[in-house]
């Protein structure tokens, strides 16, 4: 009888630790490991660089990996929904991490099926992804928010760069590990020798894109756009509201526009960006070290329309340039239509090279030339009122070089050394 109750004890005490092992919570409690301890490998570390999981130091893992990503979003940690990480007894390295979203009657589940062997990029990648996809349906939409590739890929680059190899425990971790100050070094090497791809090919990479051995350009051409739309006036805000929006929208393309739609209108728009960003990268630039005469002789140049003329027919053509007024005043409806949206996107850009007072002028230019466009659109004869279409677009264009005059007076005295504070906030009439 004594003995029977010895055992009984003994597996009373057991018994916790072996329900401890099959569930493990993070230290805030949103991720929760699902699974026994895996074995240790005879013949780690692999040299194909993956890691051995363990749940214990996944859960450590993991939960660095979510405040680094809150840290960059600068989000409070207010999650609604669990995060589980299942390690299925068929999934293999080869078959890498899964993410799963499921709606059921009571909200929204995600997993992570996860073999016991895989790269930290990897693993990065896959919790990042199921971080944002918990991130994006908190708003309540509708449909199951898709997350953009180059986001998933960008921010997880972000977080290893800036976090190093220790960022991911495992049975050979040490508890040194080495911060990098600068995130975007291994892409800074990697694009003096090669070129970056275009926003297009961000948005629809090819599967020879993603390819182990093509995968560098995308992954440092994701990692340096995120940067870059970080880095942005309120860039954290406006990527929290881009998630926000995923799940109210077909596809990530609708959300990005929407989120961005004071500086990006069209494709062209994140383009241009983009090429400016990339130039910019390539020289060590930043956009608040363009001021002074570099900064005034780049928005001095938008506000200029070279046009070749040729009086004669057999003449050399010869180049002139105009001012915008002129432009206003001596070009057709077409020639202005051809080149008035180009300034006007090259005047929102500027923002990102200029200083504070410059780029407020400069935006104060794209303003008043997008409504004189979209007012000189809407010119046409109205019986109601008495005044010819002729007429009223000779009001327009006079009231639109009134205000390209005094917004000429306000750079003048900014190029001549007067407060940029008490110049920005001069009205325009």
């Amino acid at each position: 009888m004594l003995a029977r109750i010895r055992i009984l004890l003994l597996l009373c005490c057991l018994m916790p630790a072996t329900r401890a092992y099959e569930q493990i919570i993070s230290q805030s409690g949103q991720i929760v490991i699902h699974g026994k301890p895996l074995p240790y490998a005879a013949n780690y570390p692999f040299s194909n660089g993956a890691i051995q999981l363990q749940p214990e130091l996944l859960a450590v893992s993991a939960e660095r990996i979510k405040q680094a990503l809150l840290r960059q979003l600068n989000l409070a940690d207010r999650y609604e929904r669990k995060i589980h990480f299942l390690f299925p007894p068929q999934a293999s390295k080869a078959s890498g991490i899964t993410v799963v979203s499921v709606r059921n009657l009571d909200g929204w589940q995600f997993e992570l099926a996860l073999p016991s062997q895989v790269e930290p990029l990897i693993l990065i990648r896959g919790i990042v992804q199921a971080l944002l996809q918990e991130i994006a349906q908190r708003s309540g939409g509708p449909r199951q928010a898709e997350i953009p590739a180059w986001l998933v890929e960008g921010l997880s680059l972000e977080l290893l760069a800036a976090n190093g190899s220790q960022f991911i425990l495992h049975p050979e971790s040490h508890l040194d590990w080495m911060v990098k100050y600068d995130p975007l070094f291994e892409a800074r090497n990697y694009f003096k020798t090669n070129s970056a791809l275009s926003f297009t090919e961000l948005s629809l990479p090819s599967a020879a894109q993603l390819s182990k051995t093509n995968s560098k350009a995308f992954q440092y051409s994701a990692q340096l756009f995120t940067h870059e739309l970080l880095s942005m006036q309120k860039g954290q805000a406006a990527m929290v509201g881009f998630l926000s929006r995923l799940s109210y929208c077909w596809n990530w393309q609708t959300a990005f526009f929407q989120t961005y739609s004071p500086v990006f209108t069209r494709m062209i728009d994140v383009e241009k960006w983009w090429t400016l960003a990339l130039l910019q990268f390539g020289r060590g630039e930043k956009g608040e070290d363009l001021t002074g005469s570099k900064g005034f002789a780049r928005l001095e140049e938008i506000l200029r329309a070279p046009a070749s003329l040729r009086f004669y027919t057999n003449q050399v053509p010869a180049t002139r340039i105009f001012t915008l007024q002129e432009v206003l005043r001596q070009w057709n409806e077409a020639d202005q239509a051809a080149i008035l949206p180009a300034k006007i996107t090259d005047l929102k850009l500027a923002r990102y090279v200029l200083n504070a007072p410059m780029a407020t002028v400069a935006l104060e230019y794209a303003a008043v030339l997008a409504d004189y466009l979209d007012r000189r659109a809407q010119l046409h004869y109205v019986p109601s009122l008495n005044i010819q279409p002729e007429t009223r677009l000779e009001l327009l264009v006079g009231e639109t070089i009134k205000k390209l005059d005094q917004l000429d007076l306000r750079l003048a005295r900014l190029r001549n050394g007067q407060s940029g504070q008490s110049l920005a906030k001069a009205p325009i009439r």
